[in-house]
């Protein structure tokens, strides 16, 4: 939240798994279990990766790209 909500239905494209991430809303995956983040490529490399949540309440996190597993990129939100 707030950006996203309990609820709302995801379209997320998983080619996307296949390409270098550029800024946008991820589905990331770790042993069967999928967050939601809004990646940020650090400026001036491709190696590391802002991982941010819009909550708050969750901390940004800086990481290698090859340690993030990308489930697909966030294109579409759909709320009731």
């Amino acid at each position: 939240m707030p950006s996203l909500c309990p609820g709302d239905v995801l379209l997320v494209y998983r080619a996307a798994i296949h390409l270098q991430p550029h800024d946008g809303i991820y589905v990331l995956e770790n042993n069967n279990h999928f967050t939601v983040r809004r990646i940020q490529t650090e400026i001036g490399t491709l190696k590391k990766l802002k991982l941010m949540c819009d909550n708050k309440n969750y901390e940004t996190v800086v990481t290698d790209a090859g340690a993030v597993n990308i489930y697909g990129k966030v294109v579409w939100v759909g709320r009731k």
